[in-house]
């Protein structure tokens, strides 16, 4: 086991989980604080994206340990701050998809109505040039989506009376 002080944190944190699990489970590796923080975390990508959509509801639903370990793994697995960081700031990394965040985005597109509030924050995402055209998948975002969504519905609607040759032409 490592001898830091965030290692001796995380156990302290953890002490429940350790004493319950198997020694097999434990044996054979260097045990880290993150070690620690994922016992107790639980599947830390649900829960992101759950608090994405209600941070006050997912963090009143958790224990104060499982709370510590959960903004643990976060901080230390995504480089989010929850404590600083809102959720408009990790709903702008979802959609950026870079590094440890495209493994989120994948469990999000699996299931996308079973993160209630999600959608509502990722509306409110406004990509920046550099990010729709450098770096992500305008794809990603919600409003860039509902905006083109809109421009075929004027489309069709202004076809409505036309005849088929010209609605196929237009």
């Amino acid at each position: 086991m490592a001898e830091d002080a965030a290692t001796n944190r995380a156990l302290l944190n953890a002490a429940r989980e350790v004493l319950s699990a198997s020694v097999g489970s434990l044996r054979g590796k260097r045990l880290e604080a993150e070690d620690f923080h994922k016992l107790v975390a639980g599947d830390t990508v649900r829960d992101l994206l759950r608090w994405i959509g209600d941070p006050a509801g997912v963090q009143q639903g958790m224990t104060a340990e499982r709370w510590r370990a959960f903004t643990e793994s976060v901080r230390s697995d995504l480089r989010l701050d929850l404590g600083l960081d809102g959720s408009l700031t990790a709903a702008e990394l979802l959609c950026e998809g870079a590094g440890a965040w495209g493994p989120v985005w994948n469990r999000f597109v699996e299931a996308p109505d079973g993160y209630p509030g999600l959608l509502d924050v990722l509306g409110r995402v406004q990509p920046t040039k550099g990010d729709m055209y450098a770096r992500t998948d305008p794809a990603r975002y919600l409003s860039v989506n509902n905006a083109a969504e809109e421009v075929v519905r004027s489309a069709l609607a202004d076809l409505q009376g036309v005849g088929w040759k010209e609605a196929r032409a237009t």
